[in-house]
């Protein structure tokens, strides 16, 4: 399995590209549009033998970033994990706004409400996680094609969407030592792209559960 890990300038972006590369077997490749270009980004993304994408985290707003025509040209075609910056552009380019919060959540440790699948399956009904962010998903505007996953409890912001059948976002880091469970999130979405080359995405993604003896940390 290869994953391409696609860096929009965010310092802690080689360890979340580290807890891809734990799972044996994957092989990870990390980019930087801004070093060899977003045509180029988007040509690695695109080819066949790239199985999944990341969208990583980075500053600014989403509608300006690199992720946008990465997320364009992959996101109904192969499984793709949206975090933070990730998250809001994939939340943008279903339609949702994105606002500004009344105030920053750097640092911040929240409590996260789910429903147990996808990417959160096997997490305790409210699990921790950090956030870094000043901007959030609003879907209100949104289509059909985006669900709410996850929010958090204290503020009641988004904190996971699915979009297409495909696509999921986590505005959250999972790679921080604030995310308890962040290994789990990831593994759970490389197994989902794993049963995508052979179940299909949607269903086998959806219905996703995992148990202790699943998780590889």
């Amino acid at each position: 399995m290869k994953v391409l890990v696609v860096d929009a300038r965010d310092s802690f972006v080689h360890v979340l590209a580290d807890y891809v590369v734990r799972r044996p077997g994957v092989e990870v490749a990390v980019v930087r549009p801004d070093k060899v270009g977003v045509e180029s980004v988007v040509r690695e993304a695109t080819d066949p033998r790239t199985d999944a994408v990341v969208l990583g985290p980075g500053p600014g707003h989403p509608s300006h970033s690199c992720h946008v025509p990465v997320a364009l040209a992959t996101m109904e075609t192969k499984p793709v994990l949206g975090v933070c910056l990730g998250h809001q552009v994939l939340g943008l380019l279903a339609g949702a706004s994105i606002e500004q919060l009344d105030r920053p959540r750097h640092g911040y440790i929240s409590r996260v409400v789910h429903g147990g699948s996808g990417v959160f399956a096997g997490l305790p009904a409210e699990a921790e996680v950090a956030r870094y962010h000043s901007l959030a998903v609003n879907p209100a505007t949104a289509g059909p094609s985006l669900r709410v996953m996850a929010n958090a409890a204290d503020d009641g912001v988004v904190m996971g969407i699915g979009v297409g059948a495909l696509a999921v976002g986590i505005q959250f880091h999972p790679e921080s030592h604030g995310s308890r469970d962040g290994h789990r999130i990831v593994s759970n979405f490389l197994d989902s792209v794993t049963a995508s080359t052979s179940d299909g995405f949607t269903s086998s993604f959806s219905t996703l559960r995992v148990t202790e003896t699943d998780v590889r940390t």
